[in-house]
């Protein structure tokens, strides 16, 4: 499922799903890959945004205004 929806994006579709899950067809090689999209990738991701959200909050001066 993940595949199709990936190939239904225009002009890069195809070369998504291909970098995203692999070549053609479910196989060992589409697990590795899934795997590592889940264990590392989009965890890695996360606190990234994270560790920016939270730069942004405390250079702002926080999340509270003087009354």
């Amino acid at each position: 499922i993940a595949r199709n929806l990936m190939e239904t994006i225009p002009v890069v579709g195809h070369h998504l799903a291909s970098f995203a899950l692999g070549p053609d067809g479910v196989t060992d090689y589409t697990l590795v890959k899934l795997y590592a999209w889940h264990v590392l990738f989009i965890p890695g991701l996360m606190v990234v945004l994270m560790a920016w959200h939270f730069w942004r909050i405390r250079s702002d001066g926080g999340i509270s205004v003087p009354l």
